[in-house]
């Protein structure tokens, strides 16, 4: 997978990880009213957000990896309550 298609996957509220990840049920997904990427785990079936940044930082290396995979699964809904850590 392009890396475009991970940062427009991303834009569009969907979920994406790297399979190479040491936690399987990690992903990152970009908060569009916060305006932030959100990291997230899951730890007993509940769901924890690690890490907000307000930058995409990336190195050369994650550009060019094909270890990037979209959760598709994910649905976003419009009308959920966000609190932004600001």
């Amino acid at each position: 997978m392009k890396f475009s298609e991970v940062v427009d996957a991303l834009m569009e509220g969907k979920r994406v990880r790297k399979t190479n990840w040491d936690n399987s049920t990690a992903y990152l997904i970009y908060e569009a009213e916060c305006n932030t990427f959100d990291f997230y785990m899951t730890s007993d079936g509940e769901i924890y957000k690690i890490q907000s940044y307000t930058t995409l930082d990336l190195t050369p290396k994650d550009l060019t990896c094909d270890s990037w995979e979209v959760i598709n699964d994910h649905v976003v809904d419009a009308n959920k309550k966000v609190e932004c850590d600001q």
